[in-house]
């Protein structure tokens, strides 16, 4: 059966991103690069200048990345490793957009008030006159290892049943390889007019497990981007209870909805969805 990556949850990445409705002025980026005080030093202290940047790092079926999020060579990053060396934390800017991405997941009351701490330290530089937006997005990467014999891994162990977001067709697949992309729009009224992208991009693939047998793994990347209608002055945003705070919560718990409009109940529960 498909369990979550992790023994309350599945999620192998967070991302969050701000971006801006001009470009990004190069005297913050290179203000925020020359001090030693960044508020995320303690997980994220490696400072490097980087060539390109994507929001999706973690391993899986949708390779693509948005072509917007090219950075250029005056763009930097920090970044944190976990004791196996792999990545645990990112925090980048460029002059097109300001990302946060997480891969040590700690639970969203744990995790937002520290990025929203890290955003609001960087809209608050000296240089910041205001901080102008487009939109913002959030970005959830959850991962489901199957564990059992290959030949009875099938779509419907993951899958609610007849959820009305997926086909029919899929359910009856006998194989354990699939995909599914689906994407709408929704109004946004509050706290900022516009709309909102929901996209989700599932399925499931062959890995390769430690034992050296062939495995697989199910992947449901649930991404939500706010676009405004009008360009927003962000920079006192980021406050306790502020607007971008409100926002960003109703994005999180669109992305719960969106996950549990395609998981089966016993996956739900396991990866605690709802819990308070």
């Amino acid at each position: 059966m498909y369990r979550p990556l992790h023994r309350t949850h599945a999620i192998r990445e967070a991302a969050f991103v701000i971006f801006g409705a001009e470009q990004i002025e190069s005297s913050l980026i290179t203000a925020i690069g020359n001090d030693l005080t960044v508020p995320w030093r303690d997980v994220a202290p490696k400072r490097n200048d980087i060539q390109q940047f994507q929001i999706r790092l973690g391993p899986g079926p949708f390779p693509e990345v948005p072509p917007s999020l090219s950075a250029p060579a005056d763009a930097i990053e920090y970044v944190g490793l976990k004791a196996n060396g792999e990545l645990a934390w990112r925090v980048a800017l460029n002059p097109g957009f300001i990302a946060i991405n997480c891969l040590v997941y700690p639970g969203w009351e744990t995790v937002w008030p520290m990025v929203a701490g890290w955003l609001s330290w960087i809209m608050t530089r000296e240089s910041v006159n205001a901080f102008p937006s487009s939109g913002i997005a959030l970005q959830y990467i959850n991962a489901f290892p199957w564990e059992g014999p290959l030949e009875e891994c099938r779509p419907t162990q993951l899958l609610r049943p007849e959820s009305a977001d997926v086909p029919p067709s899929l359910y009856k697949l006998a194989d354990d390889r699939w995909h599914l992309h689906s994407g709408r729009f929704v109004p946004l009224s509050e706290p900022y007019k516009g709309e909102t992208l929901q996209r989700v991009h599932l399925g499931a693939t062959r890995i390769d497990r430690p034992d050296g047998a062939k495995g697989s793994e199910a992947v449901i990347d649930v991404y939500h981007q706010s676009l405004f209608m009008h360009a927003v002055d962000i920079s006192g945003d980021f406050v306790r209870g502020g607007h971008a705070e409100a926002l960003y919560r109703t994005l999180h718990d669109l992305a719960k909805d969106r996950l549990a409009s395609y998981l089966c109940d016993r996956l739900i529960e396991e990866v605690n969805l709802y819990a308070s």
